[in-house]
C-alpha cells in the first residue's frame, strides 16, 4: 500500500520498494512517463506507462497524478529538461520541483545508460533484474524497435520511436546516483 506523499511502498509495515517516475520530455515528439518499482532485492519492475504528444508538462502531470498510483514524488528525467522553455521561461524540471516532485537528473552517455538497462535485462549470471508489465505496450514496442545503424555504431538510431526507452535509461542512470547517496551502491 502506498502512503500519500511518499515514494516507498509498504508490505505488512515494512518498506520493500520505492516507486519512481521516469520521464522523457516532449511536445511534438511524445512525452513518455514510466512508473517503476525499485525493490530492495535489486529487481526493477516497470508497472505502467503514459506516452502522449502535444500537451504541456502541466497537462501531463495532471494525467499522471490521476493514475491509480497517485502522486509519486521521485522522478528521474532527461537533464535537458533543466533548460528554460522559451514560452514560459521555466524549465520542466523547475515546474516539477515547484509541484513537489524530487527530480533527479544526471548527465551520462547514451551507451552508459543503455548498458545499465542491458545488465538489468540479463546479467552475466543469467539472472534477470528488469521486468516489464504487459500493460507497458509502448515501452515493449519501443524496445523491440530499438536499433543501431549498420556498421556497428555505439549510439542507437534516434528515429522517434525511442522515448519510452530513453525514460527507462534515465531511471537507471539516476537510480544509481540516488542509491549511492543513500548508502546502497550498485
Amino acid at each position: 500500500m502506498k502512503e500519500e506523499g511518499t515514494e516507498a511502498l509498504r508490505h505488512e509495515g515494512t518498506e520493500v520498494m520505492k516507486l519512481w517516475l521516469a520521464m522523457d520530455f516532449g511536445f511534438a515528439n511524445p512525452f513518455a512517463c514510466l512508473w517503476i518499482v525499485d525493490a530492495d532485492d535489486g529487481t526493477v519492475q516497470v508497472v505502467d506507462e503514459y506516452v502522449q504528444p502535444g500537451r504541456t508538462v502541466d497537462e501531463h502531470v495532471e494525467q499522471i497524478e490521476a493514475k491509480q498510483w497517485g502522486k509519486v514524488v521521485l522522478v528521474a528525467c532527461d537533464p535537458a529538461g533543466a533548460a528554460k522553455d522559451q514560452q514560459t521561461a521555466e524549465s520542466n524540471v523547475s515546474l516539477l520541483r515547484r509541484k513537489g516532485y524530487r527530480v533527479h537528473t544526471r548527465h551520462s552517455r547514451i551507451q552508459d545508460g543503455l548498458e545499465m538497462v542491458r545488465a538489468a535485462l540479463k546479467r552475466g549470471s543469467g539472472e534477470v533484474k528488469l521486468f516489464i508489465h504487459p500493460r507497458c505496450a509502448k515501452l515493449i514496442k519501443a524496445m523491440q524497435a530499438y536499433h543501431y545503424a549498420p556498421g556497428g555504431s555505439e549510439v542507437p538510431v534516434k528515429d522517434g520511436n525511442d522515448h519510452a526507452v530513453d525514460a527507462l535509461r534515465y531511471f537507471f542512470v539516476n537510480r544509481q546516483k540516488h542509491e549511492t547517496r543513500g548508502g546502497r551502491a550498485y
